[in-house]
């Protein structure tokens, strides 16, 4: 009798070392990318796509740094790969390549660098353009869409499409007059209704991303 205890008990503790380490990976990843991953990697694959409109650098959990992201590393484990509970709607949920680079850099140990010393390849941001398709994925998808979308807390005034910036009624964007604008006007500092909120944890509206703004309007908002 003792015996068969003492299998029994061997069976689930085999069982529930089974269920934590799957815990631990949630998703295969290769040993090449688990020793090339970096932040710098992780940042322009993952967070600036999915992330970092909501969790910039006036948010609780800031993802623009490695040191500040590292600081919440197993919050992003449980909640992107364990709970799935982010990214929040409106945004998509990660794709496969985002699961494997996201486990890859988690399951490393959130380094900085790749862990085998070699040169991080060249990721690079895309520069944003005076266009309107640059400037809805980088500002207004970014760090407008969560608020402005069908359901969202500012949904009367819908930013989903260049013909809702363009609607008369609210004058958001004044073909060849970006000082008479209201999306130039909310984004600067000193704003009556500063936008993105403050408290919104979504990070301001660059001056990189507003000189690209003000061309576009400037150019005719085409």
């Amino acid at each position: 009798m003792q015996v068969r205890i003492c299998l029994l008990l061997l069976f689930i503790s085999s069982c529930n070392y089974t269920v934590i380490k799957e815990e631990m990976r949630p998703f295969k990843v290769s040993e090449a990318l688990l020793n090339s991953v970096s932040f710098n990697q992780v940042k322009i694959e993952v967070f600036n796509n999915k992330c970092i409109s909501c969790h910039g650098n006036s948010g609780n959990v800031n993802l623009e740094s490695h040191r500040a992201a590292y600081q919440h590393l197993e919050n992003i484990r449980r909640s992107t790969l364990i709970k799935k509970t982010m990214p929040k709607s409106p945004y998509p949920a990660l794709n496969r390549r985002e699961l494997e680079v996201l486990s890859a850099w988690i399951e490393a140990g959130g380094p900085d660098k790749p862990l085998n010393g070699s040169d991080e390849p060249e990721i690079e941001d895309e520069a944003i353009q005076p266009t309107y398709a640059s400037i809805k994925k980088n500002v207004i998808d970014m760090k407008c869409i969560s608020c402005h979308r069908p359901g969202g807390e500012a949904d009367r005034i819908p930013l989903n499409t260049r013909e809702d910036l363009l609607d008369p009624t609210y004058e958001i964007v004044v073909p060849h007059d970006p000082d008479f604008s209201g999306l130039m006007i909310v984004i600067e500092p000193g704003a009556r209704k500063f936008m993105p909120p403050t408290d919104s944890g979504i990070s301001p509206v660059t001056e990189e991303e507003k000189n690209a703004i003000r061309t576009w309007i400037e150019n005719g908002a085409l």
